[in-house]
């Protein structure tokens, strides 16, 4: 998303807020029209599974109704948004199991990894290459694991992926790094070529 654009839809997010904190109705549902699908997107590459993305999303904009009096006016709204989301995963993750694994965000990203091409052998590799990924990433820690899903799911740029994340683009880089590099030594230690 250029620049520009970035700043129309965040000035965009901002009135409607500031009309939803009024209690107009109808900002609130183009709120959750601009928001949405980013949003959405957040909790279906973080989790791999519909349903629950479905579940947390509603629970986000239930969230995001009780809290909105603390939105501060003229505040980027998707910074905000997205730490009401980052809670809610948060709270998810701490009542599930610890090794749910994320096979929709591995496999997007195993496509890069693996050849490609329509044989069962390149399938093969690539369910092996989603594999390994998908093991390596569960250890990750949950800020270096947002820093991928933002930089390279989203395709955010350093500054907006920092925004949303609540750091700085320096702070936003030393996570990516820090997740590449734990990816790499895991997939090594599996027995898997980086």
């Amino acid at each position: 998303m250029s620049e520009s654009r970035e700043e129309a839809r965040d000035a965009e997010a901002a009135a409607l807020m500031e009309r939803y904190q009024r209690g107009e109705r109808q900002a609130f549902d183009a709120l959750a029209a601009l928001m949405g699908p980013p949003l959405f997107r957040f909790f279906t590459h973080g989790f791999g599974d519909h349903a629950t993305a479905e579940d947390l999303y509603q629970e986000t904009w239930l969230k995001v109704h009780h809290a909105r009096h603390t939105y501060r006016s003229g505040e980027p709204v998707m910074p905000w948004l997205f730490g009401i989301a980052r809670h809610v995963a948060a709270d998810h993750r701490r009542k599930r199991a610890r090794h749910h694994r994320r096979v929709e965000a591995a496999g997007q990203v195993a496509t890069v990894l693996a050849p490609s091409g329509g044989t069962p052998a390149g399938a093969a590799r690539r369910t092996e290459a989603a594999d390994l990924l998908t093991q390596a990433m569960d250890g990750l820690p949950e800020n270096q694991r947002e820093a991928l899903f933002l930089l390279k799911v989203e395709g955010l740029s350093v500054e907006e992926a920092a925004r949303v994340a609540g750091t700085s683009p320096g702070a936003l880089k030393v996570r990516a790094h820090r997740a590449y590099a734990r990816i790499r030594a895991r997939i090594k230690d599996l027995g898997g070529e980086t």
